[in-house]
């Protein structure tokens, strides 16, 4: 399931200013906060939009999806920006770029 599309930002209080100004447009009203994510949707609707600073705690459920996602990123023409494996902090991550260049990760806990 997929519950917004989710954005990386450097710099949250100027994301969150200019999703107010201009996600409205798309008829989305905020529907998540907390201090380090604000998410917009239309209420009842499909996925919404979300910006957050690096690390939105999505996980995948286990090491063996994260990989099966880094390798079908890769087999689509994605390109490898960090093979899978351990990581301080006991994450188990794996990071690509789509085709765009748009840095994703797939992780889990340990």
């Amino acid at each position: 399931m997929i519950g917004d599309v989710t954005s990386g930002t450097r710099n949250l209080p100027a994301a969150v200013k200019y999703g107010d100004a201009t996600v409205p447009e798309l008829g989305m009203l905020r529907h998540q906060e907390a201090d380090s994510v604000v998410a917009w949707a239309i209420p009842g609707g499909p996925p919404g939009i979300c910006v957050t600073p690096p690390w939105n705690k999505q996980q995948a459920k286990d090491q063996t999806q994260a990989r099966r996602l880094y390798d079908l990123a890769i087999g689509l023409a994605g390109s490898d920006e960090s093979p899978p494996g351990d990581r301080d902090g006991g994450l188990y991550a794996a990071c690509f770029r789509d085709l765009d260049g748009n840095k994703l990760n797939a992780l889990c806990m340990g």
